[in-house]
């Protein structure tokens, strides 16, 4: 009986000690951009932006899933992706966590408007140039 109830209380101590932890691991956003890097963050975004986008929203598009990834992957790259990560990560964990009272975050996104822009105007270009014509007589 005193033999389980020690298991019991060390295996406890253990959970919430684990768990004391990873609060405390979470803090730092180096952490966090090191763990989103080890698990591809990015790159499961990109490959999986169409299942996040409302379906709702690409009835009727133009584009395919692959193309919408492709857009996605040239107006952001991987650097610019985990730089922001970091960025937010400075400026939210320590607010979050109750270190500073002040939340101040700004992310400049001028470059990468216009790169998503041209990607997508290039993308949308391809798919009405493969487009065949049809001509509809016009009654008067």
């Amino acid at each position: 009986m005193i033999k389980s109830l020690f298991s019991f209380v060390l295996i406890v101590l253990l959970f919430v000690a684990s768990l004391g932890l990873v609060a405390y691991r979470l803090q730092d956003p180096a952490f966090v951009v090191g763990q989103a890097r080890q698990v591809n963050l990015y790159g499961r975004l990109a490959e999986n932006v169409s299942a996040l986008l409302p379906i709702d929203q690409t009835k009727g598009f133009a584009l395919t899933s692959a193309d919408v990834s492709d857009v996605l992957k040239s107006g952001i790259d991987g650097e610019q992706f985990y730089g922001f990560l970091t960025a937010a990560g400075n400026a939210y964990l320590p607010w979050l966590t109750g270190k500073t009272k002040d939340l101040n975050f700004s992310y400049d996104l001028t470059g990468t408007k216009q790169k998503l822009s041209d990607a997508a105007t290039t993308k949308i270009l391809v798919v009405a140039a493969s487009l065949s014509f049809c001509l509809v007589p016009v009654k008067s």
